[in-house]
């Protein structure tokens, strides 16, 4: 089992399920962001519904009362839901945190169905001019160094002629 640490904060987990109430504390423990009141939501609701739908990934929810492990445990998608909930910054410390630990073959919900998904041609294009402003830049820095990295080598070639002609000014010297 991988670890997960949010701010330097391990998060428990028990059957592929991790602690909302780990994630609060690392989160600072504001009253406002009880897990409790994370869960009873509509949105919250709604989400663990669908997610059920899946239930080869197992319970979306779990509370263990009692115990070294007691608390509220969620999957790893109401996991990325109550860190947005949270704040913007807090959800993107869960990604990060996530997005480090290795693949270790864990169910996920599928893709969805393309039929489902309708991009307006605009977004199409802005996300292709991104990508491919990203790219530019990429290959700029990449140049950027390569000149750099030759500078550095002409100048040490430099110092060792200037270092060689200088031996030999002493060697005539004497």
């Amino acid at each position: 089992m991988n670890h997960v640490y949010i701010q330097a904060k391990e998060i428990r987990q028990v059957n592929n399920q991790y602690s909302l109430n780990d994630i609060h504390k690392s989160s600072g423990q504001a009253p406002k962001h009880q897990p409790n009141r994370f869960l009873r939501l509509q949105q919250t609701r709604d989400l663990i519904t669908e997610i059920e739908h899946y239930p080869y990934l197992g319970s979306a929810t779990s509370t263990k009362n009692g115990g070294k492990n007691r608390g509220s445990f969620a999957c790893k998608e109401l996991v990325y839901a109550y860190a947005m909930w949270i704040s913007p910054k807090f959800h993107l410390h869960v990604i990060r945190a996530f997005d480090g630990l290795t693949c270790d073959n864990k169910k996920q919900l599928p893709a969805p169905d393309p039929d489902d998904v309708i991009l307006p041609r605009e977004y199409v294009e802005l996300l292709y001019k991104r990508v491919n402003d990203a790219c530019v830049a990429q290959n700029d820095m990449v140049a950027a160094f390569n000149r750099f990295q030759k500078t550095v080598i002409d100048t040490q070639q430099t110092f060792i002629r200037l270092n060689g002609i200088n031996d030999l000014l002493k060697v005539s010297k004497i």
